[in-house]
């Protein structure tokens, strides 16, 4: 009987690139797990957010050990602040830990959050 090997065997025994590209596609078929995880970091903050969307993210480190694999990284969002209307756009960023089983299912943990404000000139005029 043949034994298949599992996600996290198999990117251990990928080059450095190979791993982190495997990663990165992982991760961006799972950015919904962010969102969920970013929310539920607002709500505990006492914000809540429509329409959040993952701009971009960037592994910072990778450790594969045992069963799992876990990766830290950097993320960019934009999302509306419930409350605000229109002028309520937020840009968000903050890091995410995430633990990656045997079978590749990605589970985000220790999601952090911080916010600025988009800043959106005013309409003046003046036109040509």
């Amino acid at each position: 009987m043949i034994q298949q090997q599992n996600y996290v065997e198999s990117l251990r025994d990928l080059s450095a690139d190979d791993m982190e590209r495997a990663l990165r596609r992982l991760l961006a078929d799972t950015l919904d797990g962010l969102v969920a995880a970013i929310d539920s970091t607002a709500a505990k903050q006492g914000l809540a957010f429509r329409s959040c969307v993952v701009d971009e993210f960037r592994i910072t480190r990778a450790r594969c050990t045992g069963s799992e694999c876990v990766v830290l990284l950097y993320y960019n969002a934009t999302a509306r602040r419930v409350g605000l209307g229109l002028e309520g756009e937020e840009r968000i960023y903050g890091s995410a830990v995430v633990a990656i089983d045997e079978g590749g299912a990605a589970q985000y943990k220790g999601v952090t959050l911080n916010m600025e404000d988009v800043y959106v000139a005013p309409d003046v005029g003046g036109g040509d």
